[in-house]
């Protein structure tokens, strides 16, 4: 084992401190006991690595080696640690959330697994702490220009064997300082030299990088070019290497970088422009060192087997330093967002699953889950600064955010500008998705996606920190990057509503009504609203088969159609299709209409001329106006507390629009009530069902259970049991970072 007296300590901050000298071989007895160890001491070796970004050949002098691995060591460790602390507290937390979804866990279970969710969120804080301290001095400019750099062990035996463990790494990273200026150095002929971190920023401008067809490569022709100078250079008494040597190590190396090139990543990054180029810039390095790529004995960059791929779904591109990856924001429980003033009102559970194309320094804060703010302070160099708010300590209710309140922007301090689309080299994908209390076991899904910039939304969102309106033939959200990101997280979002969410928007948007107790949503634009009523009144009628047909639509066209629509029930013959719609409809597809729309839909149904529908057979069937009664029933069924069956009463007029709650009531009861002699002798009079069926309901929502028809035995349990779901004061409470989690 090495000798370790010469290490340099994890806090230890200075340029370059001289080690003590190695101590010689000691002899050591064989021990006959089993499994024991004897201490050896081993003077180390000189070490040759090949630096990519300067193109130098460099000599670790033996005198030096103990204190440049353990250095390297260092920055290992601390990265290893951050990735695994993440990894746990991912874990843990979907943990906690399968117990908060089943109803087989017991309050002693979710709250064990609280707990433990709650170290691993402090063992996390310190591994990103201990990492930042370790990078800390990069942002003294004042000493040289440091950087994370990048290094390629080249040193074998003419067998190729590895003399060392060191050298059993594809690549290692060190602080630029640890490399002292008086180590052998030595760039071939006709390479370029560049020193000083300024200029390291171009140094894709390699004489050993070949360019062509709009892809970079390493140049391995050029890379044996200058072999022969490196062997008469390194032939001394500090280390013996020949080019066989040196190719047994950097041409593997090149070569399984360019292969990883002939991966189309083009299918999971959009941005073409990401892709097919080796990349050795200080961004690139920073980025690869981020994503744990030091920490593999062995890595495939086609495959991209490194440790990012622990903590998220991503594909790594190690010689190019990009990737594609899914991240969670706040984490993969995400977060309660509070609807109105009122404090009970709460959605469910929701998270932004963001799909990331990630490069540079972008990719870097990404990778490093926004939590290492190196501090670069000199404007000049702030292109190379990391923005990320760091996790604080873990509070009651972080994890609820009332979207109603009008926007504040973050503090500069504190902003995650990468995720507002600010930075060019950073590729934004990705969906708002919700926990429906339907299928909680099914896990999340999406409600929305980000799309571009509509011009038609530029005045949206000033009222509050979410605003839903309708540009452009889609329902769309302009939302605070805060409010899908997290805290920190500065400038604003647009998510739109495609094809494959326009469904389950729908559901969405009747469970926040209902958790909401059907007050007023102010995210909701007035426009918008109006144009869910025509949609959906023409979803349950037929005029449109299903709701993907209106994706894309002009909200002329949705206005016009409804208007036709109106038109044609003049006739009776359009009621009656009304009618066998609704009773031939699913209970879902009506509890998830908005109160106005089905109040628009009553008034269609009671309406009634006996000399045309009163002469019409297919409205009564025995009994009078007993199917048009039997669908009023059916809509009225759908009510899920008395707010609801108000509004859906007072909501009886052709578009939806208020009416008169007393007038429209009276108008109903005298509807149910009607026969053609005397009362309605079918035992449904109003006594029987209107004022028993008004009563029966719940006075507030049960949040976080699902729908159901206000006759079904479920509902009765929901009555009798009174509260919210466990889930959302679960997670209402537990703790979050205030950074992202993978």
């Amino acid at each position: 084992m090495y000798d370790d007296k010469t290490s340099t300590p994890d806090n230890d901050t200075s340029a370059g401190s001289a080690p003590d000298r190695e101590a010689p071989r000691e002899t050591a007895r064989t021990n006959p006991k089993p499994k024991s160890e004897v201490v050896t001491k081993v003077r180390p070796e000189p070490l040759l690595v090949f630096r990519p970004e300067t193109g130098e050949f460099i000599c670790v002098p033996a005198a030096d080696v103990t204190a440049f691995e353990n250095a390297c060591a260092l920055l290992d460790r601390v990265i290893e640690a951050f990735h695994a602390a993440n990894e746990k507290v991912d874990k843990l937390a979907e943990r906690l959330h399968k117990l908060q979804t089943s109803p087989l866990s017991s309050p002693a279970e979710r709250s064990t697994a609280e707990q433990s969710l709650m170290k691993a969120y402090q063992e996390a804080k310190a591994a990103q702490e201990k990492l930042r301290g370790t990078l800390e001095p990069l942002d003294k400019l004042d000493g040289g220009h440091k950087s994370i750099v990048e290094l390629i062990p080249i040193y074998k035996d003419k067998a190729g064997r590895e003399k060392r463990s060191f050298r059993k790494y594809t690549a290692r990273y060190v602080r630029s300082d640890r490399i002292k200026s008086a180590w052998d150095k030595y760039v071939p002929t006709g390479w370029e030299q560049l020193k000083g971190t300024a200029k390291e920023k171009k140094s894709g401008d390699k004489a050993f990088l070949s360019r062509a067809n709009g892809t970079t490569k390493i140049d391995t022709k050029e890379l044996k070019k200058g072999l022969t100078e490196l062997e008469k250079k390194f032939k001394t008494d500090l280390i013996k290497i020949d080019s066989h040597a040196v190719q047994g190590i950097l041409f593997p190396w090149a070569e399984s970088w360019n292969k990883s090139l002939q991966y189309d990543r083009a299918n999971s990054n959009p941005d073409a422009a990401l892709k097919n180029n080796v990349d050795l810039t200080a961004q690139a390095q920073l980025m690869r060192y981020f994503a744990g790529v030091g920490l593999a004995a062995e890595w495939d960059p086609k495959k991209g087997e490194c440790a990012l791929k622990a903590g998220a779904r991503a594909e790594f591109a190690v010689a190019e330093a990009k990737a594609s990856a899914k991240f969670y924001f706040p984490d993969k429980v995400g977060w309660i967002w509070q609807l109105t003033d009122k404090q009970s009102d709460k959605s469910t559970a929701i998270r932004f699953a963001a799909e990331l194309g990630l490069s540079g320094m972008a990719g870097a804060s990404v990778v490093a889950e926004l939590g290492v703010a190196i501090n670069y302070k000199d404007e000049k160099r702030k292109e190379l600064g990391l923005y990320g708010a760091a996790v604080n300590g873990a509070g009651a209710r972080q994890r609820e955010l009332k979207i109603n309140q009008r926007p504040i922007d973050p503090a500069v301090s504190g902003e995650l500008e990468a995720f507002a689309g600010v930075k060019a080299e950073l590729k934004l994908l990705g969906s708002v998705q919700w926990l429906n209390p339907e299928d909680l076991a099914g896990g999340y899904q999406d409600f929305a996606k980000v799309g571009p910039a509509v011009t038609g939304m530029l005045g949206a969102g000033a009222g509050c920190m979410l605003e839903l309106t309708y540009a452009a033939g889609k329902f769309r959200f302009r939302a605070m990057a805060s409010v899908c990101l997290g805290a920190g997280a500065k400038g604003k979002l647009e998510l739109e509503v495609d094809v494959g969410q326009i469904a389950q928007f729908f559901k969405w948007f009747a469970y926040q009504l209902y958790h909401a107790d059907y007050t007023q949503l102010k995210f909701v634009a007035k426009e918008a609203f109006e144009l869910i009523v025509r949609l959906h009144v023409m979803l349950v009628e037929g005029t449109i088969r299903e709701a993907r047909e209106v994706v894309g639509w002009a909200e002329s066209k949705i206005r016009d159609n409804f208007d036709d629509l109106l038109d044609m029930l003049e006739k009776e013959d359009r009621r009656v299709k009304l009618m066998e719609r609704i009773l031939v409809s699913s209970s879902a597809a009506l509890r998830n209409t908005v109160p106005e729309a089905k109040g628009a839909m009553l008034y269609q149904l009671t309406r009634h001329d006996w000399r045309i529908d009163g002469l019409d057979a297919r409205n009564h069937r025995g009994r009078y106006y007993g199917r048009r009664k039997d669908a009023v029933k059916k809509i009225l069924r759908e009510a899920q507390t008395r707010r609801d069956f108000d509004n859906i009463v007072q909501h009886m007029t052709p578009d939806g629009s208020k009416g008169s709650l007393p007038n429209n009531r009276a108008h109903l009861e005298r509807f149910l009530d009607m026969a053609l002699i005397g009362n309605a002798g079918d035992d449904e009079e109003i006594d029987d069902f209107y004022y028993r069926l008004q009563a029966s309901l719940k006075l507030e929502p049960t949040r976080g259970y699902p729908m159901c028809s206000n006759n079904a035995p479920v509902y009765l349990a929901q009555c009798s049991m009174g509260t919210d779901h466990p889930l959302l004061a679960d997670i209402g409470m537990m703790p979050m970072p205030n950074t992202a989690s993978a």
